[in-house]
């Protein structure tokens, strides 16, 4: 996949950029290569654990893998985590 090699190439030159390692991690979930893609967004929501995006994709993962409870938390924290941060963008107060 041509967009696979564009981002191996940014990861070579940014390697702990966790926009690249999600955009790859990505790559990996819509071309089904589950368990690469459990591996990188594991580590990366680790590494950012207020990356909103990457606890939804790893969600995604979890149900694809038969994971459901570990979906439904990744898809829990990920959901708190837009709402912060909208509450913080807009002023508002969360719903």
């Amino acid at each position: 996949m041509e967009a696979r090699r564009y981002l191996e190439r940014a990861l070579k030159a940014r390697p702990n950029d966790p926009g690249v390692r999600y955009q790859l991690a990505n790559v990996d979930l819509a071309t089904a290569n589950l368990e690469p893609a459990r591996l990188a967004l594991e580590a990366l929501v680790k590494q950012s654990p207020e990356f909103a995006e990457a606890h939804a994709s790893l969600a995604t993962v979890y149900y694809r893998l038969n994971r459901s409870a570990d979906g439904d938390r990744e898809r829990a924290t990920s959901e708190k985590l837009m709402e912060q941060r909208d509450t913080l963008q807009t002023g508002s107060r969360p719903r």
